[in-house]
Protein backbone atom coordinates (compact mmCIF):
# COMPACT_ATOMS: atom_id res chain seq x y z
CA UNK A 1 0.00 0.00 0.00
CA UNK A 2 0.92 3.68 -0.41
CA UNK A 3 2.97 5.14 2.41
CA UNK A 4 1.48 8.05 4.11
CA UNK A 5 3.73 10.58 4.49
CA UNK A 6 3.24 14.67 5.54
CA UNK A 7 2.89 15.42 2.03
CA UNK A 8 0.60 12.45 1.54
CA UNK A 9 -2.59 14.03 3.58
CA UNK A 10 -2.83 17.02 0.64
CA UNK A 11 -2.54 14.52 -2.00
CA UNK A 12 -5.46 12.24 -0.65
CA UNK A 13 -7.31 15.48 -0.33
CA UNK A 14 -6.66 17.19 -3.34
CA UNK A 15 -7.58 13.53 -5.07
CA UNK A 16 -10.38 13.64 -3.41
CA UNK A 17 -11.56 17.60 -4.59
CA UNK A 18 -10.82 16.34 -8.31
CA UNK A 19 -13.15 13.49 -8.04
CA UNK A 20 -15.88 15.98 -6.76
CA UNK A 21 -15.00 18.37 -9.56
CA UNK A 22 -15.09 15.49 -12.50
CA UNK A 23 -18.04 14.10 -11.12
CA UNK A 24 -19.69 17.93 -10.95
CA UNK A 25 -18.41 17.86 -14.76
CA UNK A 26 -20.06 14.83 -16.40
CA UNK A 27 -23.39 16.34 -14.09
CA UNK A 28 -23.07 19.68 -16.32
CA UNK A 29 -21.91 17.74 -19.72
CA UNK A 30 -24.65 15.23 -19.52
CA UNK A 31 -27.53 17.63 -18.68
CA UNK A 32 -26.61 20.38 -20.97
CA UNK A 33 -25.53 17.89 -23.98
CA UNK A 34 -27.47 14.98 -23.51
CA UNK A 35 -30.67 14.98 -21.64
CA UNK A 36 -32.32 18.12 -22.93
CA UNK A 37 -31.39 17.39 -26.64
CA UNK A 38 -32.44 13.59 -26.82
CA UNK A 39 -36.06 13.06 -25.60
CA UNK A 40 -36.94 9.83 -28.68
CA UNK A 41 -37.67 6.47 -27.37
CA UNK A 42 -35.47 4.27 -28.59
CA UNK A 43 -32.62 6.36 -25.80
CA UNK A 44 -34.38 5.80 -22.97
CA UNK A 45 -32.02 3.02 -22.10
CA UNK A 46 -29.10 5.21 -22.79
CA UNK A 47 -30.92 7.70 -20.88
CA UNK A 48 -31.10 5.46 -17.50
CA UNK A 49 -27.46 4.10 -18.60
CA UNK A 50 -26.22 7.63 -18.27
CA UNK A 51 -28.09 8.39 -15.11
CA UNK A 52 -26.97 5.28 -13.35
CA UNK A 53 -23.37 5.94 -14.26
CA UNK A 54 -23.49 9.60 -13.23
CA UNK A 55 -24.89 8.48 -9.86
CA UNK A 56 -22.05 6.13 -9.44
CA UNK A 57 -19.51 8.73 -10.24
CA UNK A 58 -21.14 11.00 -7.79
CA UNK A 59 -20.95 8.22 -4.85
CA UNK A 60 -17.23 7.53 -5.72
CA UNK A 61 -16.94 10.95 -5.31
CA UNK A 62 -17.85 11.12 -2.35
CA UNK A 63 -16.29 8.21 -0.54
CA UNK A 64 -12.99 9.92 -2.27
CA UNK A 65 -14.09 12.96 -0.56
CA UNK A 66 -14.93 11.04 2.93
CA UNK A 67 -11.53 9.34 2.73
CA UNK A 68 -9.51 12.84 2.45
CA UNK A 69 -11.03 13.91 4.92
CA UNK A 70 -10.96 11.10 7.01
CA UNK A 71 -7.16 10.22 6.68
CA UNK A 72 -5.47 13.56 7.72
CA UNK A 73 -7.50 13.70 10.92
CA UNK A 74 -6.64 9.95 11.73
CA UNK A 75 -3.48 10.66 11.18
CA UNK A 76 -3.47 13.77 12.96
CA UNK A 77 -5.07 12.44 15.64
CA UNK A 78 -3.21 9.53 15.94
CA UNK A 79 0.31 11.73 16.24
CA UNK A 80 -1.88 14.37 18.93
CA UNK A 81 -2.19 10.39 21.26
CA UNK A 82 0.96 9.20 20.48
CA UNK A 83 2.60 8.93 23.32
CA UNK A 84 0.24 7.62 25.34
CA UNK A 85 -1.37 4.86 23.67
CA UNK A 86 0.07 1.12 23.66
CA UNK A 87 0.88 -1.00 20.84
CA UNK A 88 -2.18 -2.64 20.45
CA UNK A 89 -4.37 0.63 20.20
CA UNK A 90 -1.36 2.16 17.72
CA UNK A 91 -1.96 -0.87 15.70
CA UNK A 92 -5.38 -0.59 15.58
CA UNK A 93 -4.90 2.99 14.39
CA UNK A 94 -2.58 2.26 11.59
CA UNK A 95 -4.65 -0.20 10.15
CA UNK A 96 -7.53 2.18 9.85
CA UNK A 97 -5.22 4.77 8.53
CA UNK A 98 -4.75 2.31 5.89
CA UNK A 99 -7.84 1.10 5.16
CA UNK A 100 -9.28 4.72 4.65
CA UNK A 101 -6.12 5.40 2.05
CA UNK A 102 -7.56 2.17 0.44
CA UNK A 103 -10.85 2.84 -0.09
CA UNK A 104 -10.26 6.32 -1.05
CA UNK A 105 -8.03 5.31 -3.72
CA UNK A 106 -10.36 2.61 -4.67
CA UNK A 107 -13.76 5.08 -4.83
CA UNK A 108 -11.17 7.63 -6.45
CA UNK A 109 -10.40 5.29 -9.00
CA UNK A 110 -13.79 4.50 -9.89
CA UNK A 111 -15.07 7.75 -9.87
CA UNK A 112 -12.42 8.52 -12.74
CA UNK A 113 -13.46 4.80 -14.62
CA UNK A 114 -17.39 5.97 -14.48
CA UNK A 115 -16.38 9.48 -15.46
CA UNK A 116 -14.83 8.28 -18.98
CA UNK A 117 -17.35 5.83 -19.45
CA UNK A 118 -20.24 8.11 -19.18
CA UNK A 119 -17.95 10.81 -21.24
CA UNK A 120 -17.15 8.09 -24.01
CA UNK A 121 -21.27 7.47 -24.10
CA UNK A 122 -21.50 11.11 -24.50
CA UNK A 123 -19.42 11.94 -26.98
CA UNK A 124 -20.73 8.67 -29.20
CA UNK A 125 -24.27 9.95 -28.77
CA UNK A 126 -23.62 13.46 -29.59
CA UNK A 127 -21.87 12.09 -32.92
CA UNK A 128 -25.14 9.81 -34.39
CA UNK A 129 -27.42 13.01 -33.29
CA UNK A 130 -24.50 15.02 -35.49
CA UNK A 131 -24.75 12.37 -38.08
CA UNK A 132 -28.73 11.99 -37.91
CA UNK A 133 -28.99 15.70 -37.54
CA UNK A 134 -26.93 16.09 -40.92
CA UNK A 135 -28.95 13.11 -42.73
CA UNK A 136 -31.96 15.38 -42.43
CA UNK A 137 -30.81 18.60 -43.67
CA UNK A 138 -29.41 16.56 -46.76
CA UNK A 139 -32.75 14.90 -47.37
CA UNK A 140 -34.46 18.12 -46.82
CA UNK A 141 -32.21 20.04 -49.76
CA UNK A 142 -33.00 16.94 -52.03
CA UNK A 143 -36.76 17.13 -51.54
CA UNK A 144 -36.40 21.03 -52.45
CA UNK A 145 -34.30 20.54 -55.34
CA UNK A 146 -36.50 17.79 -57.03
CA UNK A 147 -39.50 20.43 -56.67
CA UNK A 148 -38.00 23.15 -58.67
Amino acid sequence: MLPIKHGGDFLLTALAILSILLAALSTVLIVKNFLITVNTSSKTSINIMLIILLIASLVCALGGAYGGIVIPQAIAEFNAQKSGLTNEIIAEYLINIKRYTSETIIFTVLGYVFFGISFLLLNKIKKEKTEEHTKVKTWNWDKINNKS
